[in-house]
């Protein structure tokens, strides 16, 4: 009996998430905004943003896969710095996803996989010493490697068209000695 009651449930879950979403392409853009920083010693986080164009293709009407190009600014604070270091980066992320279905016209999906990105450009940076002299300044990408490889992941609700979501991502590369590229934020999407 147990048995039965979840395969109807799973029975009407399917359904209801193809009412949602049908397999193949469809396209979209994300914006998003949160908390960035480069992970290491005396560095703080602050708020950082990004917007892109997302691409997805519909296995079915649970499984996915997820990708697109975006900007991505990457942003903190450190105790020698004056201010705040902003490095902009073009992601791409290869992220596989399931939806589940919540009723006719939503459903809540998570997604994970790796990172890609390439830092465009950065802030110039003021340099303190822990005295408080200034050293000198510099280009963000003069001091930090361009080339960033990362994971992450989203977790999110679809209504309709569009999606609201959480995600993280964390570089696996040290951008500069010790330190790695982190955000978290939420998102929203329009998918067409």
């Amino acid at each position: 009996m147990k048995k039965n009651f979840l395969m109807a449930i799973m029975a009407v879950m399917t359904i209801t998430v193809s009412a949602q979403v049908e397999q193949g392409f469809r396209m979209g853009l994300r914006v998003n905004g949160g908390l960035s920083n480069v992970t290491g010693e005396g560095d703080k986080m602050t708020f950082g943003y990004g917007l892109g164009w997302v691409a997805e293709y519909n296995f079915n009407s649970n499984l996915f896969l997820q990708s697109g190009i975006g900007l991505e600014n990457i942003a903190h604070k450190q105790e020698r710095i004056d201010g705040t270091i902003n490095a902009y980066y073009a992601q791409l992320p290869i992220h596989i996803g399931y939806r589940f279905g919540l009723g006719d016209m939503s459903s809540l999906f998570v997604q994970a996989g790796p990172t890609v990105g390439y830092g465009l450009f950065g802030s110039k940076v003021e340099w303190y010493n822990n005295g408080g002299g200034y050293v000198g300044e510099s280009n963000y990408f003069d001091e930090a490697e361009r080339f960033d490889l990362g994971v992450g992941g989203r977790v999110g609700l679809e209504f309709s068209n569009f999606q609201i979501s959480a995600g993280v991502n964390y570089g696996v590369l040290e951008v500069n000695d010790g330190y790695h590229n982190l955000s978290i934020n939420l998102g929203f999407a329009y998918m067409f």
